[in-house]
This record gives structure tokens, sequence and C-alpha cells, in this order.
């Protein structure tokens, strides 16, 4: 579990305090598991629903630093087994009994257009073989395949997972495949329990080995609320159990295991991975699972494949749900509200040993700015984006571009010592990291929803203040959407309530190498180009005539990596003694998947890291 990083935060400062100031201090993280992880997915899109007024929102999506999306059809089975795979004739929808080799039982059209728009806007797919619990244009008659068609269905989802991985002759389109929607929920499933263990091992079984390269998971465990709240012995979490349990009777490993939670408390996100990670390695609360004491499951990823901030309200034990009222549900959803529940969300999961995670959802098709809320076109669903036609961005939208320019620039997190009670105690939540060149940032949520919360900082036990640092704010609320960057010109900090802000630190003690160096020749690391790339890619970076810890034969050790998104490193493209100069190296990744990588410079005290995309 990471370590990570809680604090502080800033602005509008008042020439005096109201309450008490807090002080928060940021340490180095000495982890192992030290990145950042990219939590920024979001489940459906680009394209809109069939039936709706809405846009392509690709443009929209892109703005705000959206890395990857998971398919989920609104509805209407386009990328779905139900509307990919069917039989003619039948009485009943969907139905499978039919012949998974005859091409006439597949109907693509729906579903290459949504596939090929993510592609095509840059984004991951995180590809899920499954459906939707109902479907607007046709009933389901039943969840999940029956007995007689579970042969078929997995011929088809083989057929079906091969088509888009390998789309357009690419070595491998996606790097993730998830198995099924939610489980344990009849919604989904309307069978016996001990029927989808089955089921789900043989899809697993048979899709591991035709994929071996693919990341294999699922099935999204719909009640982590409870694993949370540690409740082990909700009827639930003893099913959510007597899968994992099948799986490890079973001897199948899966690659990730998802989770999903709709809650409005940040702080369930914390529990509810910690938790997560618990039942897997079967430790503290579940150290009673019949796997304990194995590392059965140990090397299984978690990923977040569902979260949203819910209309419902729970009690402290995730019990007793409550409708909120549809004013309160409005500002979750649509105003800043929202964007500072979703950022603290964020913060909660990174704590965790949540690798990835996935908003649901991109569009909202039901819904248009400061639409009355007693409208008979507005649902009040969740969203990035609204329906209108301008496909208006959401300050919850927007909180997740203040998350791509802290996750895109400063990939390391730092810790702080009171994270896992500070936002509970106060209503402060904040992630911070560093860039590795003396450069820090910190991305702050306030949720109280009356007041402002006041901060004093210390980072690496330097004191944050305007003579020190440079600091520069950026605010998301009702009225700033994150794109202008402030001066802060105050030592003081105060962040109102119901913000977020990332806040962004520059040394002004540290001499930086480019003041020491020749102007006209500095270290540098450009952009990859081409980017997306597919397969190959080439990275140019210069060694400058002056520079720190130089060898005697005027040579500088220098090594360039690449890296996965969990900071695994994948490749060394250069390491050995160079001498001031232009550089080019190329990158092949046909033997990888598509995704985000990155690559990082080192040569003596100098140290740059940049992202980059293949796209298969």
């Amino acid at each position: 579990m990471k370590t990570f990083t809680t604090l502080f935060v800033l602005f509008f400062f008042s020439a005096s305090f109201t309450a008490q100031t807090l002080n928060v201090e940021i340490t180095e993280n000495t982890s192992n598991d030290s990145l950042v992880m990219p939590l920024s997915g979001v489940i459906s899109g680009p394209l809109p629903p069939y039936n709706s007024n809405a846009i392509d929102i690709t443009k929209q999506l892109q703005s705000i630093g959206i890395t990857s999306i998971r398919n989920n059809d609104y509805y209407n089975d386009a990328l779905d087994m139900e509307g990919i795979f069917n039989c003619g004739g039948c009485s009943t929808y969907p139905c499978w009994s039919c012949d998974p080799t005859d091409s006439n039982n597949y109907h693509w059209s729906l579903s290459d257009s949504v596939f090929e728009s993510i592609l095509a806007g840059g984004f991951e797919p995180f590809f899920r073989i499954g459906g939707e619990y109902e479907c607007g244009i046709r009933n389901h008659d039943y969840k999940g395949p029956r007995k007689n068609e579970e042969d078929n269905y997995i011929r088809a989802a083989k057929k079906v997972v091969d088509r888009y991985y390998h789309w357009n002759g690419s070595s491998g389109a996606f790097e993730y495949l998830d198995l099924w929607t939610e489980y344990p929920n009849k919604t989904f499933w309307d069978r016996s329990d001990k029927e989808f263990e089955s089921f789900w091992a043989r899809l697993y079984d048979t899709l591991k080995t035709a994929f071996p390269k693919l990341k294999i998971g699922g099935p999204g465990f719909l009640f982590t609320i409870f694993v949370a709240t540690g409740k082990t012995s909700n009827p639930k979490v003893l099913e959510t159990i007597d899968f994992l349990n099948y799986l490890y009777e079973h001897n199948i490993k899966p690659d990730w295991i998802g989770w999903h939670l709709f809650n409005i408390s940040p702080s369930f996100y914390y529990d509810g991975g910690k938790n997560m990670r618990h039942l897997l390695n079967g430790t503290d609360l579940f150290s009673f699972v019949p796997w304990a004491g194995t590392g059965f499951f140990e090397k299984t990823e978690l990923i977040c494949d569902a979260y949203y901030l819910s209309k419902v309200e729970t009690d402290s034990l995730g019990e007793n749900p409550t409708q909120l009222p549809a004013a309160v549900i409005n500002k979750n959803f649509n105003k800043q509200e929202g964007s500072a529940k979703l950022s603290a969300v964020w913060m909660n999961l990174q704590m965790t040993d949540t690798k990835r995670a996935y908003y649901y959802r991109a569009n909202d098709p039901s819904s248009a700015p400061n639409q009355p809320l007693n409208s008979s076109s507005n649902a009040l669903t969740s969203g990035l984006v609204y329906g209108d036609s301008a496909g208006t961005i959401k300050p919850v939208g927007y909180a997740f571009k203040l998350f791509a320019r802290l996750y895109n620039n400063y990939p390391y997190l730092l810790k702080t010592k009171n994270f896992s009670t500070l936002g509970k105690k106060d209503s402060l939540w904040a992630l911070a990291a560093e860039d590795r060149k003396g450069n820090y940032a910190l991305l702050v949520s306030n949720v109280d929803t009356d007041n402002p919360i006041e901060f004093s900082l210390k980072i690496k036990n330097v004191t944050v203040d305007t003579n020190h640092f440079k600091i520069t704010y950026r605010l998301v609320n009702n009225n700033e959407n994150g794109g202008v960057s402030h001066p802060q010109k105050s030592s003081a900090f105060r962040l109102k309530s119901m913000n977020v802000a990332l806040i962004e630190f520059k040394k002004k003690t540290t001499v930086s190498v480019k003041n020491n160096m020749n102007p006209h020749f500095n270290f540098t690391l450009k952009q990859n180009y081409p980017n997306p790339f597919n397969p190959e890619t080439t990275i140019k970076y210069s060694i400058p005539q002056k520079v720190t810890k130089m060898q005697k034969n005027g040579s500088l050790l220098v090594t360039l990596k690449i890296y996965d998104v969990l900071g695994r490193e994948i490749q060394t493209l250069v390491n050995k003694q160079q001498k001031p100069g232009n550089y080019s190296v190329k990158f092949n990744a046909a033997n990888l998947p598509s995704g985000v990588y990155f690559y990082t410079l080192r040569a003596g005290d100098y140290f740059s890291s940049k992202k980059m995309l293949l796209m298969k």
C-alpha cells in the first residue's frame, strides 16, 4: 500500500485568520510504490448515446486529460456481447444458441464505430466483455448466458476479443481485458453464484490461454462498501469471498480484480482500497480466508473499474441508504461540490494499492447547463460533460484537468504524516508530488460545506513561503476551470469551501543546471516523435558542454530508460558514457501492448521524464 501524500493549502488570503492554522509536514516517500497512479479513466464515450442530441466529446475529454475509456454503451448494447453476437429468429433477447463460427451471427457496425472512436481520440481502451443490465432498444429477457449457451458465448467472446485486440492488424490494441460488469448482482447474472463462478473461470481460462499478454480480470465486485466498513460477515462480502475461494481452489490467478464503489464520502474509497488489498492478501480483517498466508493473490492488481458520487447517502457502516435531495444531487454531479469530492476520492485512491480508476461516466446526455431541477429532461445523472450542443464541461470534468496536470508533470509521490486523519477531521484532502528537479505540486480539496481551511506547510524541512518558492495555483469551482495560473503573493494559505486547487512550487534557492551552462547548449529531453506511435518512435536529447560531475575524459554517464505506468522498467535504451552533443535514439515497441509509457533521462545531476502513448 502506498504511503503517499496529503496536505494543505491555500487561497484568497484574508488579513486575519478566523480559524486555527494547521501545520502540515511533507516528507520524502521511501516506499517502493511511489508513482502517481493513472486514475484519469472514464466509462463510456466519446460517442453519444444513439437516441440523444449530445455530441461527440472527443475534444472535451482530451482537453481535461482523460487517458483511458472503459466501453459502456448507454444501454444500447453497441459494444456488448448482447449486441455483437446474437442469433436471428429467437423469441428471446439476447439469444446465444447459434453457431459461434458463423459470421452471420455477428453484428459489428455499432461496436466497430464505438471502438474506433476510442482509438481515434488517442484514448487507451479498457475493454470489457459483458453487457449492460438493460437495453433501451430491446428489453433483456435474461441476464447472462443460459447453461446451454455458455460454450457458444465463450467461443464468441474469444472471437470478439481477437477482432479488437488485433484491430486493423495491430499486435495489441489494448492492455486490459475486463470480464463481466458487476458481481454479485442479479441485474447482471440471474442464475446461481456457483454457476457464475464456474462460467467466469472458464471464460478467463479460455481468453488467458488465447491472449497470454493481456491483463485479464474483473468481475467488478459491487458491494465494496461493506468491505470498506469491515463487515466481513455481510452476505454480499461472503459471496465475494466464495468467488475468490473458487479461483483459489482451481488455481486461477487473475491479473487484476475489479471493485466498484458509489458513495459521496471520500474516506470510504481509502478504506475500500485498503481492505480490498487485505482481502486479496488474506491479512488483517481477512486473515480467516482460505488463501491467507499463501500469497496466492498478492500479485493481482486492484482496479476501481466503476465509481461515482452516489445519489444516496449511507451511515458510517455503509448501511441505511437515504435518497439525497435533488438540489444536493445536482451539486454533486454538476457543481463545484462534485469537483471537490471527486478530487478527494482520487487522493484516497492514490493512498491505496489501486492502479487505475474509471469514473461513471464521460457524457451526461440528459442535462444541460442551468437546467431547472424539475425539468422533465433532467434525470440528474452523472457525467463530466453536459449533453448540450456545445458539449459544455462541468466542474467535475475540470477537476480531472487538475489531476491530469499533476499526473503528467509530477509523477513521484511524497508523503505526509497525518493523511488518514486530516480529511476526516478537518475536511481537507490533498496529494503532494514532485518532479525530481526540485519542483513540487499539491492537489488540494476542501470538502467542508461552509468554511475555508487555513494551513502552513513544510516540504522536506523547508518552510513553504514566497521567500523559498515561487508559488502559483490553479482553481476549479463554479467560476474557474483550472486554466489560469495565479501567482501566490502571500506566505499564508487558505482554500475556500468546496474548492479544488493545484498549487505548484518552484524553489528559488536552487540554482538550476541551466544557469551553470552555456545558454545555447543546455540539457534537453525532447518529446518523442511521432506521438502517439506504432510501433517505433524517436527520442532526442542533448548533453551540454558544462555539466556537474563530469568525468576526466570529458564524458558523462547517461541512462535513458523506458517504464510502464506502474513504474516497472521495460527497456534500457542508453547506459554509457557520452560526450556533449545532440543524440537521437529509436525505440521499437512491437512486442509491447498499447498504453502509456514513460521515458527517463539521467545524466549526472540532471533528470527528466516524459510520457508517450503507444497506440496499435
